[in-house]
């Protein structure tokens, strides 16, 4: 190779490795732009997005109620309750505020009050429901499993299990969570099952025996104890369907399912 041969591509060497250079530095910034900034640049978009749409809400005020379920309590008491009117701002609603105030009604077991875009307001709530209709004298009226006691709506004719040993307390008051707990356990337990709920008349409390029942058929004493009920009721289900068809149940006067695994029976 000559000299000039020499010269001339050494020449070259430092103008290319100049151009290398700044091509890395090119890919190392869009690299950098690609791994931090782009992120940031979007998370600022959503915000300001986020920020732009409350403002609006703040601005804009109740034009709308949607009731989104529907049972015993009028439309017209959740909302006179929930002190909501329509022409209020949007920004004086306060959704856990209101839905104390919806979940404060006897019936209601728990609500939900959502505000979205353009005005409306969506409350939603689920009813108590009735597991036993409690009696005293001439006296009815409902309980769910919480003990809430509930007056019976017009027009509504339950079939339930009647529920003896407690004072009727004023409609959405509740019993004495000590001496009703137990209760409150297997009456819920009992609404599980399709068949067993149907095959009870009356529901008590025992201090020695627990929970107590009598069938609808023959009225057997049917003694369930304080826990496990389950199990219990599966048991009493299951006695129904295989043994009674056999030997009646007028064959039995009591049957008693505290023990595991078995059923004691006196027999008539």
């Amino acid at each position: 190779m000559s000299k000039a041969d020499f010269h001339t591509q050494s020449g070259k060497g430092p103008a290319q490795t100049r151009k290398g250079k700044a091509t890395g530095q090119s890919t190392g910034l869009r690299s950098m732009l690609s791994g931090w900034l782009y992120p940031i640049i979007l998370i600022a978009l959503i915000t300001a997005s986020v920020a732009a749409s409350w403002q609006l809400q703040d601005r804009s005020v109740v034009q709308h109620f949607e009731i989104q379920s529907a049972g015993f309590t009028p439309e017209a008491q959740i909302l006179a309750v929930s002190g909501l009117e329509t022409g209020m701002a949007a920004a004086e609603v306060r959704p856990l505020e209101v839905q104390a105030r919806i979940d404060s009604l006897p019936w209601i077991a728990e609500s939900s009050v959502r505000l979205v875009p353009g005005g409306r307001v969506l409350i939603g709530f689920t009813e108590r429901e009735p597991v036993a209709l409690l009696i005293e004298g001439s006296r009815l009226m409902l309980t769910d499993a919480a003990g809430v006691a509930l007056d019976i709506p017009e027009g509504f004719a339950p079939d339930l299990p009647l529920l003896y040993g407690f004072r009727l307390p004023a409609h959405g008051e509740r019993l004495p969570e000590a001496q009703f707990a137990p209760l409150g356990s297997f009456l819920a337990a009992l609404q599980q099952s399709a068949l067993a709920g149907l095959l009870i008349s009356e529901v008590g409390f025992h201090p020695e025996e627990g929970v107590i029942a009598l069938s609808r058929e023959n009225a057997v004493r049917l003694v369930f104890g304080t826990e496990s009920f389950a199990q219990k009721i599966d048991r009493w289900e299951a006695f129904y369907r295989q043994v009674a068809p056999v030997k009646g149940m007028a064959a039995f006067t009591r049957l008693d399912f505290r023990f595991e695994n078995q059923i004691v029976a006196l027999h008539s």
